[in-house]
């Protein structure tokens, strides 16, 4: 990707979270009879190829945000979420395995903080019986898309370094910071009094890059080279055996797995006010 391409991409990623969020809001202010207003937070997990295994307990981060709506009926209604948090993985506390490279041998770590916006259709399982909806429970699905921004780093001799623009890999592209992802989960809802809602939401999020931690294919040409990226493409001891006592040659090796993207999942606390007979808005 040539630099005027990377800024055509970055430009277009930045203005969609926008474009979503004034498409919602005009859904919302032109036909809302009810609105939903309210914060959640809770849990945040990257999943990627330093997350072995599939989510790492150690780096599990907190997030919260707010969430704004439109019911459309009993069982449907639109949800936008802005939210906050940071996300992380660490070769050490991947499991050391008796055959092929080991994820703690290459010693790498990344760190980054999150911002996404999120716009998706929730749909309950069960009809509610009055708008009070008091001690009402009913499962939910939910799915749609966003816009998220993260910027990895990681800390080398003591100092912060963000990786976005270093060539860590061999043909490393410039990839955009700002990246579409796709919602998926689903959850429970429990009605309170006053027409608060507190719901348990878990979405799992879905990119299309493999570059969220930074690792994504091959290792840099010379891994020993003075450069900052070099120095950081494999931070393990080369020296050190394998378990079945070969030497480490990292560049015989993929750095990372580019067949599966990196992707992020969240666990929601969230309390809600459903406000009824909003008044009418002028139309755009």
């Amino acid at each position: 990707m040539n630099s005027k391409q990377y800024h055509r991409k970055a430009k277009l990623n930045f203005k969609l979270p926008f474009l979503l969020a004034l498409f919602a809001f005009k859904t919302m202010v032109t036909k809302a009879q009810k609105w939903e207003a309210g914060i959640l937070a809770g849990p945040i997990a990257y999943r990627g190829d330093l997350a072995k295994p599939m989510i790492q307990v150690q780096e599990i981060k907190m997030h919260f945000g707010l969430v704004g709506g439109y019911v459309f009926n009993s069982r449907i209604a639109l949800k936008n979420e802005l939210n906050f948090g940071a996300i992380g993985g660490n070769d050490k506390y991947a499991p050391n395995t008796l055959s092929g490279f080991e994820h703690q041998d290459r010693n790498l770590n990344f760190k980054s903080n999150l911002v996404d916006f999120t716009s998706r259709l929730e749909f309950n399982f069960l009809k509610p019986k009055s708008k009070l909806q008091k001690n009402f429970v009913t499962p939910f699905i939910t799915f749609g898309i966003g816009v998220f921004h993260f910027d990895p780093y990681t800390y080398y001799n003591n100092e912060k370094i963000y990786l976005h623009k270093l060539q860590t890999e061999l043909d490393k592209p410039l990839y955009a910071l700002t990246q579409l992802c796709i919602p998926v989960g689903g959850g429970l809802k429990i009605g309170l009094e006053n027409n608060f809602t507190l719901g348990l939401i878990y979405e799992a999020k879905y990119t299309k890059t493999d570059y969220i931690d930074d690792v994504s294919h091959n290792w840099q040409s010379n891994v020993t080279s003075g450069s900052l990226g070099q120095s950081l493409t494999y931070r393990g001891d080369k020296s050190l055996p394998r378990h079945n006592n070969n030497p480490i040659d990292p560049t015989s090796t993929n750095r990372g797995d580019p067949t599966n993207h990196d992707n992020y999942v969240t666990f929601s606390f969230s309390l809600i006010k459903t406000i009824y007979k909003a008044p009418p808005c002028g139309r755009f």
